[in-house]
């Protein structure tokens, strides 16, 4: 039997997107929220996923890019009505 005494990367693979939901919880303080699915990020504000987003960042560090991904609230006041099937 063969002993590995390599050990793994501690280096995550940054070759993908990453997107932070700022969340405010109130008098508990603010969160960042990660996923690296923009399409989970908007089915959970749709379906009131988050406790009060108040910014959406996206960056992929491997491609040298980050942006602010959120609307101006008041362009997103639909995101709270409720979903058609939930």
């Amino acid at each position: 039997m063969t002993i590995s005494l390599q050990s793994p990367p501690l280096v995550p693979d940054l070759d993908r997107a990453v997107f932070l939901v700022l969340d405010d919880f109130g008098s508990l303080g603010r969160a960042w929220r990660e996923t690296d699915d923009l399409e989970a990020v908007l089915r959970n504000l749709l379906r009131g996923q988050y406790h009060d987003p108040v910014k959406v960042v996206g960056f992929n560090a491997s491609e040298a890019w980050s942006m602010d991904v959120s609307a101006p609230r008041d362009q997103v006041r639909w995101v709270s009505a409720p979903v058609v099937g939930r």
